[in-house]
């Protein structure tokens, strides 16, 4: 499995059951299609759900398969940073 770096991007407040949360985004990718065949991007996604639900932190995921971490130029990744 590869390194998890988990990057707080953004973080927005909202209310649920009367207490303040923390909104934060993940983004998970993986480089090769052999990556995501061996679970890579699963890995990931239970090891950023695991960290923010002990954070409370309200969590939605971006998601890029077979994507180079090279570049920028990831349809997923430019949705979630505009």
């Amino acid at each position: 499995m590869s390194n998890i770096e988990i990057i707080l991007l953004e973080k927005n407040f909202v209310k649920l059951k009367g207490k303040k949360m923390t909104v934060v985004y993940g983004y998970i990718r993986a480089s090769t299609v052999e990556e995501v065949k061996q679970g890579s991007n699963q890995s990931q996604r239970e090891l950023i759900e695991k960290f923010c639900k002990e954070k409370c932190y309200e969590l939605k995921i971006y998601e890029d398969q077979a994507k180079s971490g090279a570049s920028t130029d990831r349809p997923t990744f430019q949705k979630m940073m505009s």
